[in-house]
């Protein structure tokens, strides 16, 4: 587990920082949190499970889910996170640990070379696509 996902899970803020992606993300694709792994849909209905906030930050970048240019100025996000341990040290919202932990994909997905852009998740993602479940719509046809 990253140092990210456990800082998420001690504090309480998982369902806070799953906002704020959405928010980040808009209507391109539904974000949401099973059990302990994240799952990101696609307009498709394709579903992908994430074990880490961190991979799932990174494959939204990836994916062109998000505009970097509308990210507000934020503190790396390791920072953050070691700020926050201090005593009397103010937890970061988030907001803020959203920002960063897409920031901070952005930053690890310019490292990449020939990953983006050819369907493959990037290096180091734990993905696990799922196949999706038909619609009521769907069987009422069938």
């Amino acid at each position: 587990m990253s140092r990210g996902t456990a800082y998420l899970n001690q504090h309480g803020m998982k369902s806070a920082v799953l906002k704020e992606l959405q928010r980040f993300v808009g209507p391109r694709a539904v974000l949401s949190v099973f059990g302990d792994r994240w799952v990101l849909t696609s307009r498709t209905g394709m579903r992908s499970l994430f074990d880490d906030v961190e991979a799932l930050a990174t494959a939204l970048v990836a994916g062109g889910l998000v505009d970097r240019r509308a990210l507000p100025a934020v503190a790396p996000l390791e920072q953050m996170l070691g700020m926050a341990g201090g005593t009397g040290a103010p937890r970061p919202s988030a907001v803020e640990l959203a920002a960063a932990l897409l920031a901070g994909a952005g930053q690890r997905i310019s490292g990449l070379s020939a990953v983006v852009g050819t369907g493959e998740p990037p290096s180091g993602a734990a993905t696990r696509p799922i196949r999706p479940q038909p619609s009521a719509a769907t069987e009422a046809v069938r």
